[in-house]
């Protein structure tokens, strides 16, 4: 396969899917530039983590759906058996489709709707939305995905996870979450939480080792529910800071999580939360994941408002 370099706006995103597994994201961030083709592979041998004593005796890759089978150690992409089988996944790469053009900004692109950009923004690789889409299988365990992401004009990045079962007997779905890896810089989170009358109040606080999970319970987005979870720089503020910030675009049932491990790695991630049950996939059903919003800043909590409310108003 090929590694892949997405710029939109002020952000790039560059995918490793050169396999034999799923597509690991090298860089999502600050923009790099029109990078030249031999400089990727470079990048990738930059990236790959070290191999600590007691560990898997191989890298432990993070993909776009973390596994247990690829030396993760920390919470799965995906959580699901079939009567006690199949609860461990290998997935292979497949097929990879890239579909990096588009019309340019301020060009008609929904019925007649202008696609708008951030102030300055402009000039930053290609136009219009650019998609990536991931196939992969796991023969052994019956199980085909499918991995949707998009980096639309605006810089604002979304992914989605479809799950097949292949096999011949049920399979039960207990968790299927997006996940994006975020650099060691940010040390801060920020979220919000609130009852009746008092919604959408922030609270923040240093990122801890473990999983910082922010769950919804009641059907529909809760008075408690936070629009975004944001990682950051210390003392990251409105005008100032770096900052990458998640958001579950589900109003039902949901998770959203900022997980830091000791080795290191931090992520990013949202999905439903399914009840014990709620899905169980016949054969040859499918079942597709909320989409998980993502968005990078340079320029603190206001940046991440420039990049969401662009993207809003291109809606047609």
């Amino acid at each position: 396969m090929t590694i892949v370099h997405l710029r939109r706006a002020r952000t790039s995103l560059v995918l490793d899917a050169r396999g034999p597994g799923l597509p690991r994201v090298l860089h999502w961030g600050t923009d790099l530039g029109p990078l030249p083709a031999a400089d990727l592979p470079a990048l990738a041998a930059a990236t790959v983590p070290p191999v600590p004593p007691s560990t898997f005796d191989q890298p432990a890759v993070l993909s776009l759906l973390p596994e247990a089978s690829a030396g993760w150690g920390g919470r799965p992409g995906l959580a699901g058996h079939r009567d006690g089988r199949d609860w461990s996944t290998a997935f292979r790469l497949d097929a990879l489709d890239v579909d990096d053009a588009g019309p340019e900004p301020g060009r008609p692109a929904h019925d007649g709707e202008a696609v708008r950009v951030p102030d300055g923004a402009r000039g930053h690789g290609g136009t219009g939305a650019a998609r990536v889409t991931v196939r992969a299988s796991d023969p052994a365990a019956g199980l085909s995905l499918t991995i949707e992401v998009t980096l639309d004009p605006t810089g604002l990045l979304t992914l989605r996870h479809r799950l097949r079962n292949d096999g011949d007997s049920s399979y039960e779905l207990r968790e299927l979450t997006p996940v994006l890896p975020v650099p060691a810089v940010a040390t801060e989170l920020l979220d919000l939480t609130g009852r009746w009358c008092r919604e959408r109040a922030p609270q923040r606080h240093p990122w801890p080792m473990g999983a910082w999970v922010r769950e919804g319970r009641h059907g529909r987005t809760g008075h408690d529910a936070t629009l975004l979870l944001v990682a950051g720089t210390a003392g990251f503020g409105f005008g100032h800071g770096e900052l990458w910030a998640a958001h579950t675009a589900w109003s039902g049932d949901h998770v959203t999580v900022a997980e830091r491990r000791p080795t290191g790695d931090s992520t990013l991630g949202g999905g439903e939360l399914l009840a014990p049950g709620e899905i169980v996939l016949g054969p040859g059903e499918e079942y597709a994941t909320p989409l998980l919003y993502a968005v990078h800043s340079t320029t603190g909590l206001d940046g991440l408002s420039d990049v969401l409310h662009t993207h809003l108003r291109s809606r047609p």
